[in-house]
């Protein structure tokens, strides 16, 4: 069985200049709080997603420094879903 990985809102037009998303909500929440208090798990990636029911495409997230904004953010980042362990 195949855990559910956790929904994350971006907006998909608000990008960094290395295409990094930092406009991240989990149930109306910042991310940063969201992960603060355990609301939720991002170690194993997030689905992404905009407008309703469009897409998901996988990414990681992980706080970085990000010049355009001149602090440290959490930064969402489209990567290549992990192979199911067997």
């Amino acid at each position: 069985m195949t855990d559910v990985l956790p929904k994350v809102w971006t907006d998909l037009n608000s990008r960094t200049l290395d295409n990094g998303f930092v406009v991240l909500l989990f149930d109306d929440m910042p991310i940063g709080e969201a992960i603060a208090t355990g609301a939720v798990d991002i170690s194993r990636g997030v689905l992404l997603y905009q407008d309703g029911d469009e897409g998901y495409p996988y990414a990681t997230i992980s706080q970085e420094f990000v010049p355009l904004l001149d602090r440290e953010e959490w930064v969402a980042r489209y990567a290549s879903r992990p192979s199911e362990p067997k």
